[in-house]
C-alpha cells in the first residue's frame, strides 16, 4: 500500500513540466481575450461657473501677495475689479480678453509704489508658479 506521500509525489512527477523548466508537450493555456476598453467619457464642462483662466491666476496672485506682504517696503494697490459687482466684472473681463490694448487690462493690475517689491512679485508669482498676471509701478523721485 502506497503512503500519502508516495501518492502526492507520482502525481507530481507526472504533470507536465512549466515552461520555466524546459519544454512542455501541452500547448499553452489559453488566454482570455479582453474586451476593448472604451475611450473614457470626457465630462461636459461647466462654461458659465468656471472662471476664466485670468481671473483664476489673478485670485493666486493676489493669496500670494496678502500672505507675503511682509516682502514689500512700499504699497501695493491690489486690482480694481476686485471690488466690482458681477456684472460689471463679467464686461470688464471680456473686455480684457477681446482687446489687444494694455488699457483694457487695468482693471486686473496689481501697481507697486517700488519696482523693487514689482520685480519680487513677478518672480514669485509669474516665474516660479506660471501665473499670467498684469503689474506696474509708479515709483516717483523725492
Amino acid at each position: 500500500m502506497k503512503t500519502r506521500r508516495q501518492a502526492w509525489l507520482e502525481k507530481r512527477n507526472s504533470r507536465p513540466l512549466t515552461r520555466s523548466q524546459g519544454p512542455v508537450d501541452a500547448p499553452p493555456p489559453l488566454r482570455r481575450r479582453k474586451e476593448p476598453k472604451e475611450p473614457p467619457r470626457k465630462r461636459a464642462r461647466r462654461v458659465k461657473n468656471e472662471e476664466p483662466g485670468l481671473m483664476r491666476d489673478l485670485w493666486a496672485a493676489l493669496r500670494w501677495m496678502r500672505g507675503n506682504q511682509g516682502r514689500f517696503r512700499g504699497r501695493v494697490a491690489e486690482p480694481s475689479v476686485l471690488s466690482m459687482d458681477e456684472e460689471e466684472r463679467q464686461q470688464a473681463l471680456k473686455t480684457a480678453l477681446e482687446s489687444d490694448f494694455p488699457e483694457d487690462k487695468e482693471p486686473f493690475l496689481f501697481v507697486f509704489q517700488l519696482r523693487d517689491d514689482m520685480h519680487a512679485f513677478l518672480d514669485a508669482c509669474a516665474g516660479q508658479q506660471g501665473l499670467r498676471i498684469c503689474c506696474m509701478f509708479t515709483e516717483t523721485v523725492c
